[in-house]
């Protein structure tokens, strides 16, 4: 598993997706969303599927978003 809660949070972001309409389009909790991507939970095998799925990402497309995030920590 190559996603993050940084990865999505950052895809969420680019796309203009709040939280709590993610967490509608993957069938989550919003609370989980925001655990995810704050770190406080882990990411299960099922809601990977279900948030790749809900935001359509390809191998190609996480890997994109994880140099993004990698690229903008070393400004930090």
């Amino acid at each position: 598993m190559n996603l993050t809660g940084e990865v999505i949070k950052f895809v969420r972001f680019a796309r203009q997706i709040d939280q709590r309409k993610l967490a509608r389009m993957a069938g989550i909790a919003q609370c989980t969303v925001s655990k995810i991507e704050t770190g406080a939970a882990e990411l299960s095998q099922a809601n990977y599927e279900r948030i790749v799925g809900a935001l359509e990402l390809s191998e190609a497309d996480i890997l994109h978003a994880k140099n993004h995030v990698a690229a903008s920590k070393r400004f930090q």
